[in-house]
């Protein structure tokens, strides 16, 4: 969690933030997560002011793999072109 401070000096100037989502290998789809904001202040007028969340939208990077299905007693595996057998019990 980051902290952002104004003061009387820069009260009025935009404070840039940036958001970055984990970079992991699970695939998690499209998400949406929520950013809030807590207020404090030794000024009574501004502590606790109440400030707007916001949306972020996550777009994972990561694909699901397919899964292996195979028949029951073999499954024939391709490499370099041979093919080899595996058995299955």
């Amino acid at each position: 969690m980051a902290a952002l401070t104004f003061n009387s000096n820069n009260w009025n100037v935009p404070q840039p933030v940036v958001i970055t989502a984990i970079d992991d290998t699970v695939a998690e789809g499209l998400q949406t997560e929520t950013i809030s904001h807590t207020v404090t202040s030794a000024d009574a007028k501004y502590n606790g002011v109440t400030v707007g969340t916001i949306a972020a939208t996550i777009t994972d990077n990561d694909t699901a793999a397919a899964p292996v299905v195979q028949p029951l007693g073999r499954m024939d595996v391709r490499e370099s072109g041979g093919r080899m057998f595996i058995s299955c019990s």
